[in-house]
């Protein structure tokens, strides 16, 4: 038999952001940075996601695809620190450059993105970074959007969705899909790219 997962998708607007009171702790910062190059990237993606097979999902094994959408101008990149120490990292993009793009007919109208990525590092999570670094993260980039959007599996960390839903994401739609992950055996080397 084969395995499957549930692929959820989420979504916030600026209205129901805007109603929401978070607490913003200020001890953990949230800084936009330059997007980093691919083979950064793919150390990030792994540090952050490899229990949870990120490294192996077909979409981060298209290496052309991913360079050209971290060099978007439409890709924004951002730090998420803790007394100056990195604790993980945010991608995101526009819908038109996203590798994993899902949203309702009536959404995509209206001007969206995407997180593709929001995870902490090994042995970051449970200390309520997240808590504080995804509601910084929705208030910059609903500045000039009207939606955020992601999509979440139900393979990631077990409390992810909870997670989002406790910071006012709402889950839009949900689907079963075939394990599309890629055994490490079977994957192409990473390229010497800068």
């Amino acid at each position: 038999m084969q395995k499957t997962f549930t692929n959820y998708h989420l979504a916030i607007s600026k209205e129901r952001y805007a109603d929401i009171d978070y607490d913003l702790d200020g001890s953990v910062e949230v800084i936009e940075r330059p997007t980093p190059a691919l083979n950064r990237f793919l150390s990030l993606l792994k540090s952050v996601g490899k229990k949870y097979g990120w490294d192996r999902r077909p979409k981060y094994l298209n290496y052309p695809a991913i360079a050209n959408r971290l060099a978007s101008s439409n890709t924004r990149y951002f730090d998420i620190l803790k007394d100056g120490q990195a604790v993980g990292y945010v991608l995101a993009t526009k819908p038109e450059n996203s590798l994993g793009w899902h949203y309702t007919e009536a959404a995509q109208a209206r001007k969206t993105i995407e997180i593709e990525n929001f995870g902490l590092f090994e042995g970051q999570s449970g200390h309520n970074y997240g808590d504080t670094a995804l509601p910084k993260v929705l208030g910059i980039l609903l500045e000039d959007n009207d939606n955020v959007y992601l999509t979440s599996r139900s393979t990631n960390h077990p409390k992810v969705i909870p997670f989002y839903e406790e910071n006012g994401m709402k889950v839009i739609h949900q689907e079963v899909l075939a394990d599309d992950l890629i055994p490490e055996h079977k994957q192409a080397y990473v390229p010497a790219v800068a």
